[in-house]
């Protein structure tokens, strides 16, 4: 039976807007994940979040090498991540 969480809509979009708002292309999404790109080659904003402590999916593999995978958590681990961001990107 299908189960619709209206709360992890909510923190979806958050995360998903507040990715847009810092310029970042972000794919539609119905599951836990976003996918955006990325204005780094995807290998290298990954390395760059990990040193923050952020471990992201580096899509290249997918055959889409400017593309991150990122997992919707709470608000407050999702506010955590843009942090991050805002240090690693250009």
């Amino acid at each position: 039976r299908y189960r619709f969480d209206y709360q992890a809509t909510k923190v979806r979009a958050f995360l998903s807007d507040a990715l847009q708002k810092r310029g970042l292309s972000v794919c539609p999404s119905a599951v836990n994940f976003l996918l955006f790109k990325s204005p780094l080659p995807a290998s290298e904003l990954k390395e760059r979040l990990i040193s923050c402590g952020i471990l992201v999916r580096d899509c290249a593999s997918f055959g889409l090498p400017k593309y991150v995978r990122i997992a919707v958590r709470t608000r407050d681990e999702n506010c955590i991540l843009l942090e991050a961001l805002d240090t690693c990107l250009p």
